[in-house]
């Protein structure tokens, strides 16, 4: 689980900042970002933890936002959802290709479900261990309506 929240913080950081090539953000691209953290830390692997870290971007969030350059903002963010969660997986950074886009396009759909399908929907591999344990290497969990195809002995 804790690839998805990599990922996830990873892409929040740019969702607000996508439309523009500049790194010096203004409040209200900061609060769009610490917004989304906010929402985004909701869904974390543990639920106490998850509520520690909503209370920390509460309680720093007016200093967030007299943050003007994107490392410093991204780096604070960091540091803070890591003090609190103490999970090195967490982080945001910028990254222009990991921008979340509300509305693809249907051939942007067709290209990622297609794309999806020959990731194995997530799973690199599956296999039986000693002692009839079942091994399952997930890299990304997706959401996605189509079912994977079953896993066989």
């Amino acid at each position: 689980m804790a690839l998805l929240e990599t990922i996830l913080l990873a892409a929040l950081a740019c969702a607000a900042f996508t439309q523009t090539n500049q790194h010096e953000l203004t409040p209200a691209q900061v609060g769009e970002i610490v917004n989304r953290l906010h929402a985004a830390v909701k869904d974390y692997v543990f639920p106490d933890i998850a509520a520690k870290l909503q209370e920390e971007i509460e309680q720093h969030r007016t200093h967030y936002r007299t943050i003007t350059g994107l490392a410093a903002l991204t780096g604070r963010l960091t540091e803070d959802m890591r003090g609190v969660g103490h999970d090195r997986h967490l982080r945001v950074t910028f990254n222009e290709q990991l921008a979340v886009q509300n509305k693809l396009t249907p051939e942007e759909k067709r290209h990622a479900h297609a794309f999806d399908l020959s990731s194995g929907l997530g799973i690199r591999s599956a296999r039986w261990l000693s002692g009839n344990i079942g091994y399952i290497d997930l890299r990304i969990f997706l959401q996605t309506r189509t079912p994977a195809p079953p896993l066989r002995r």
